[in-house]
């Protein structure tokens, strides 16, 4: 309900903008240098081991890292956006620029604050209690559908409004939960400290999340970088044809999200204890959800007009042709992330993070001429390609884990 609430409180065309630099600030989740996925199996291989003091000091590191992080990256973003004219960067009419560089503001804001409560879901995470990552979620979600139902009806359409009260909600949310959580009897031994903080971990810390931020760079600059080339090569309202199109197939991705995410921990977990079995067993299992992926984006194609028809009813249409190519796109994802959690989980990147980084050197040009070519459509070869790839790449060493062969590149 929220998308079709969107586009009504500001229109098509602004709900393009917004979505555009949305994404362009969301970014920022990226400046951890991949601290949250690093603290994230650390803290896994300490609750492994039963070691509580050395988890307490691996998350009151990891919240005092971030803090300085996110203070030097507001800094940066604000002093940036005094220079930048994105009305020219995006190609909108000059009108919008003073509403987008306020919004930028509020929004970058937002997600710094945002990030470093989100450490208290990589802990959940670490933890393997998925449960409580998703009851934030829904609050979360439920708040949000509040809040613009409450914009919707006593404010007039405005990018500030939406960018100050609506963003603010799961941020908001997050804080409220690492307050309230930190005292429960399971978490309360857990609970950051300065007398706590231990830099000489931060090696451990960064040394493995730095693997993760060279992976996380380069998928920037294939999935962050599509709203950009529609806005500059399609315009804004293209943005919110593709966006209405990817959340809904995206809802793949969220639901085998919300079923393999317990499985990095999980993986992390069986690969300190050798428990090669368990995770043969586990790879089986994924092989035979991704067949099923296949299937329902298929079913789901098919049902899309209707969807989308009860969803956002005639405020757009939405060309079968897009609905099709982003249906095999989000297929792709989801598979890919599949095999990507699993492999995650036990820090051997290499493989993944060489193959987003090569497309990555590719996205913008051939992104911008597959647009320009194919229109919106054109946005989804390239990133539909790297999926592809990474799920053949990462099933061939997940395969070869398991049966005991891996070497060279391989294990790494």
């Amino acid at each position: 309900m929220v998308i079709p609430l969107t586009i009504n409180y500001l229109d098509s065309y602004k709900y393009g903008i917004w979505v555009t630099v949305s994404t362009i600030i969301a970014w920022v989740h990226y400046f951890d240098f991949g601290l949250a996925n690093g603290f994230r199996n650390k803290f896994a291989e300490a609750k492994a081991t039963e070691n509580i003091t050395l988890c307490r000091k691996y998350v009151s590191t990891t919240y005092a890292i971030m803090m300085i992080l996110m203070v030097v990256v507001f800094g940066i973003f604000y002093v940036a956006n005094l220079f930048l004219n994105w009305c020219d960067i995006l190609n909108l009419p000059a009108v919008y620029e003073h509403e987008i560089k306020e919004m930028f503001v509020i929004l970058t804001g937002v997600l710094c604050i945002q990030m470093i409560a989100d450490v208290l879901t990589k802990l959940f995470a670490g933890d393997q209690r998925p449960a409580y990552n998703g009851l934030i979620t829904v609050v979360s979600q439920v708040l949000s559908l509040a809040m613009i139902l409450f914009l919707v009806h006593y404010t007039q359409g405005s990018l500030i409004m939406l960018a100050a009260y609506f963003s603010s909600i799961p941020t908001i949310t997050l804080v409220i939960a690492t307050f309230f959580f930190f005292k429960t009897k399971h978490y309360k031994p857990y609970r950051p400290s300065i007398k706590y903080i231990d830099f000489k971990l931060s090696k451990n810390i960064i040394g493995m999340g730095v693997k993760f931020f060279l992976l996380q760079i380069s998928i920037i600059a294939i999935l962050q970088l599509m709203n950009l080339v529609l806005t500059r090569n399609c315009g804004a309202d293209s943005v919110t044809l593709y966006n209405v199109a990817y959340k809904y197939f995206s809802i793949l991705l969220l639901v085998m999200g919300l079923i393999v995410n317990p499985l990095w921990s999980a993986f992390t977990d069986a690969f300190t204890k050798k428990d090669i079995a368990w995770m043969r067993g586990t790879l089986k299992k994924c092989d035979q959800m991704n067949i099923l992926v296949v299937l329902v984006g298929i079913v789901a194609y098919f049902v899309a007009p209707t969807f989308y028809k009860l969803w956002i009813g005639d405020t757009l249409q939405i060309p079968d042709a897009l609905s099709l190519w982003v249906m095999i796109f989000a297929v792709a994802q989801t598979i890919g992330f599949v095999y990507m959690t699993l492999i995650n989980g036990i820090g051997r990147v290499k493989i993944q993070t060489i193959l987003f980084c090569v497309f990555a050197v590719m996205a913008f040009p051939v992104m911008s001429l597959s647009t320009r070519n194919f229109g919106v459509i054109g946005i989804v070869f390239l990133p539909t390609t790297v999926y592809l790839a990474q799920t053949l790449f990462l099933r061939i060493q997940l395969k070869k884990l398991v049966n005991g062969n891996e070497y060279g590149i391989w294990a790494e």
